[in-house]
């Protein structure tokens, strides 16, 4: 394995960890990260100095309890963990609290983040953000997540009780609106209302949503804005190798990793989709365990975290297609998971220079940022998936 320069970013007695990895956490010149800082319970957004590591605290919300239920802790207090976005045209960021003990009031709220001016966007009563949201790559329109505020905590506490196997009982009965912000004018409506809970929504373009998660468990759909519901395609549906669990938009394709059945040491399939065509390739990973799709926004370059109960760490899939080159290259190991939730995995992406995969990774069950050289990689063009797809 490649000795590789390796630059924390983060370090000390607080954690950090970026944004939810399907949409941007550094802003378009590269200047700062965007991440969340946790002190205790207590979650605000931060921007990180690239350069310097000097961090700076964007908001200080007050929502009583507001972790990402169940993909993380759902205690923690602050913002909404894990849902907000960074618009790269704007060089804003959009987040979610509720006051103090009222989760049935929700603001979104966006801080420029070179100017730190703060800006109130809207309020919706007896509404709670649950899901990923993200902008547009034209950074016009903004797609968010939500739910009855009422009635989300009573139904998840009773369902956690339960325990897991009940999880997906619990999501179809949880009834979720996707809306959209205009983010010239604020103007925000419905995009599509369903009677299940979804986890993400990013873009697939300036037109098309891509949704994360369909009604009976993992998969990805996509739907025309401008044309709504009746447009929806379910994108690489299951089969008997499994179901999408991740996937990230590429200038190339969708990329993705799908398994039939969680169990530690399951196998993976990766591919390519080539969504507008509704065609896609894929191959075995070669390596077992839950994994994470890493996001080169330009798709040339494949890689991804696997974590097993033997081993967790990134790895680089090079020349994917071709059986006699293929070749799976362990970039880094990383610690195990230091505990539950979003906050501990890797999420690994490429700065916008390419030289760089920024990942996160516990020290001392710390979450904290770093950046790995991989330049010797991304700087070759022969290495991922061919394009277009054959």
């Amino acid at each position: 394995m490649t000795t590789r320069a390796l630059k924390p970013l983060t370090k000390g007695p607080q954690a950090h960890y970026p944004l939810y990895y399907f949409t941007p956490s550094l802003t378009a010149h590269g200047t700062y990260l965007i991440a969340h800082e946790q002190r205790g319970q207590d979650v605000q957004l931060c921007r990180i100095d690239m350069e310097t590591g000097e961090t700076h605290l964007l908001t200080e919300g007050k929502t009583s309890r507001g972790g990402w239920a169940r993909w993380c802790d759902d205690t923690t207090t602050g913002i909404y963990n894990h849902l907000s976005a960074l618009n790269l045209t704007s060089n804003e960021v959009w987040w979610f609290e509720s006051p103090p003990g009222q989760p049935e009031v929700l603001h979104l709220y966006a801080r420029n983040v070179e100017t730190l001016a703060q800006r109130s966007l809207l309020t919706l009563p007896g509404r709670m953000s649950i899901g990923q949201s993200a902008f547009s790559p034209d950074g016009k329109t903004f797609a968010f997540i939500h739910t009855d505020a009422t009635s989300f905590w009573p139904d998840f506490d009773a369902y956690t009780k339960k325990g897991w196997e009940h999880h997906q009982e619990w999501r179809q009965q949880t009834p979720t609106v996707i809306e959209t912000v205009d983010t010239e004018t604020g103007s925000h409506q419905s995009a599509i209302s369903l009677e299940f809970h979804v986890h993400h929504v990013i873009f697939a373009d300036n037109d098309h949503i891509l949704v994360n998660h369909v009604e009976d468990g993992n998969g990805m759909w996509v739907m025309n804005l401008k044309e709504g519901p009746d447009s929806i395609r379910t994108l690489r549906p299951a089969d008997e190798k499994g179901r999408v669990c991740h996937q990230v938009i590429t200038e190339r394709g969708i990329d993705y990793e799908v398994f039939a059945a969680y169990s530690g040491h399951h196998q993976n399939v990766v591919g390519r989709h080539a969504w507008t065509e509704d065609r896609w390739v894929e191959v075995p990973l070669g390596v077992g365990g839950y994994a994470h799709t890493g996001w080169d926004p330009t798709g040339q370059f494949c890689f991804y975290e696997v974590s097993s109960e033997d081993s967790h760490a990134l790895y680089a899939l090079l020349y994917p297609l071709d059986e006699t080159k293929r070749e799976l290259v362990k970039l880094k190991e990383l610690a195990p998971y230091a505990g539950h939730g979003q906050r501990f995995h890797a999420h690994p992406f490429l700065s916008w220079d390419r030289k760089n995969m920024i990942f996160t990774e516990a020290v001392d069950g710390v979450s904290h940022v770093f950046a790995l050289n991989v330049e010797d990689l991304t700087s070759r063009s022969d290495i991922g998936w061919p394009h277009p797809l054959p």
